[in-house]
């Protein structure tokens, strides 16, 4: 999500529709302002009609605050504008919590200019001649607390999706995978089977010629299996998962098309896991 984005869509002067369509753009946006959701995911996430959608798109795209570049056999990409456009005036900038003149706790209201060293040493002074125990939060410190003991060989808490030892790119699929299949099972152990199948496949369609080293390429493979009613079992009982994508038969059907408005399956479900 880029944060630029966010705050210059919070500020946008816009109807009620468009700015949700904005935020949703800005929300999928990297540092650069860069996206590319399908009309599908963003009608979705919104609430909209797809047929919304598309006129909110417009809309913001003839009042400049995107740009839509549409590419052949692709989603279309989006430029969302971070600044320009947007009153950003309105926005209050967070206070650093080190800022002692607006600590809830703090005895003396009064700011201190930047650069006043007189104010700064008086604070240092009282500070360490005070003989009554000092909180380790108290902002008059300024620094000459200690800092609190970390205990070494404590386990930090995994982020969520993330799995250990799995190659970098195979965790950003992963991580896309989470982000669009929202209705399929989640990822929680990478197995060396699941590595072995993700690479196969990856060697396989670049050899046809296919961008598949890239995350924009899986990207748009997963953009494809959330707009499958079967596939996410809004048709029936069962659901695919990445493991049963990863399988060389299921892919090649997956990306031909096979899945999309298929009927119901009355319990039935393909081969695989």
């Amino acid at each position: 999500m880029s944060l630029a984005a966010s705050n210059a869509a919070w500020a946008a002067e816009l109807s009620s529709t468009a700015k949700l369509v904005l935020l949703c753009l800005a929300d999928h946006a990297d540092s650069l302002g860069k996206c590319w959701p399908s009309i599908a995911r963003m009608s979705k996430r919104c609430g909209l009609h797809r047929t919304s959608v598309m006129r909110s798109i417009d809309v913001l795209q003839q009042a400049g605050y995107i740009e839509v570049h549409h590419e052949e056999g692709q989603h279309n990409r989006y430029l969302v504008r971070q600044h320009s456009d947007a009153d950003t005036s309105r926005v209050q900038l967070p206070v650093a919590e080190s800022d002692p003149s607006h600590t809830a706790t703090s005895t003396n209201p009064k700011p201190v200019a930047v650069g006043d060293t007189a104010s700064c040493a008086e604070r240092l002074h009282q500070s360490s001649s005070a003989t009554a125990p000092v909180s380790q939060g108290d902002p008059n410190l300024l620094g000459t607390s200690q800092e609190p003991t970390m205990n070494p060989n404590a386990k930090r808490s995994p982020v969520k999706g993330a799995l250990s030892k799995t190659p970098t790119f195979h965790q950003e699929v992963i991580n896309a995978y989470h982000e669009i299949c929202t209705e399929l099972p989640e990822i929680k152990t990478w197995t060396d089977s699941r590595r072995r199948a993700l690479d196969a496949l990856i060697r396989e369609r670049k050899a046809a010629g296919k961008p598949a080293d890239t995350t924009n390429y899986w990207r748009d493979v997963f953009e494809q299996v959330a707009s499958s009613d079967f596939l996410c079992g809004r048709s029936g009982t069962w659901r695919a998962g990445l493991a049963w994508l990863l399988k060389p038969e299921n892919f090649a059907k997956t990306i031909e098309g096979n899945y999309i408005g298929r009927p119901k399956t009355n319990g039935y479900h393909p081969n695989g896991d």
